[in-house]
């Protein structure tokens, strides 16, 4: 059956972080990386960084009011040990978007 054009009832709205929007920078990273992020609508976003084990090291954000564009975030990485960490990114409606970092020293 063709279901092109038909409604499916389907209520998706699109996240307010799209992922193909994020980058950091240097990556891999011994001192700062930038995490650069484009919000298609106004905000509130959270920062967690975990590392491998899933321990929160940092909280670069915390329900910060943004509007829609290009943002950067600035992390410091010299004091966390060589490794894999995981930036997640949280808006308030709960969906979560993550992004590598590298830490080499």
């Amino acid at each position: 059956q063709n279901i092109q054009g038909m409604n499916m009832g389907l209520n998706m709205a699109p996240p307010a972080i799209l992922m193909k929007e994020i980058e950091t920078y240097p990556n891999p990273a011994s001192e700062f990386t930038t995490i650069r992020y484009n919000l298609i609508n106004d905000a509130t976003v959270s920062m967690q960084v975990f590392d491998m084990a899933g321990r929160l090291v940092g909280s670069p954000l915390q329900n910060r009011q943004q509007r829609a564009g290009v943002h950067e975030v600035k992390i410091d990485v010299s004091k966390l040990d060589r490794g894999v960490y995981f930036a997640t990114m949280e808006d308030s409606d709960g969906k979560k978007q993550t992004v590598k970092i590298v830490v080499a020293k």
